[in-house]
């Protein structure tokens, strides 16, 4: 029953982590005023992308609420790349 329930908030707490973790590592995300600067090259033009303090049980929370629910939550600017 203890093991049950260590897989339980495991598997909570490393919700889409592989996913999250790889789009970290290969993707960017173009900086909100990189059309109106000019850049050296084109690397300055954006940054990597980081997932926020507890971002994992947050997608899991959103993800296993009825799709009607779903519909009044507005994913911030980061949190659609992602």
């Amino acid at each position: 029953m203890i093991i049950s329930g260590i897989a339980v908030f495991i598997s909570f707490w490393n919700y889409n982590f592989f996913d999250n973790k790889m789009v970290q590592k290969l993707y960017k995300m173009e900086k909100q005023d990189a059309e109106k600067k000019v850049f050296r090259n084109a690397s300055e033009r954006s940054d990597f992308l980081f997932q926020s303090f507890m971002y994992n049980q947050k997608e899991w929370f959103i993800d296993t609420l009825p799709a009607c629910l779903c519909k009044c939550y507005k994913p911030n600017r980061k949190e659609r790349t992602f």
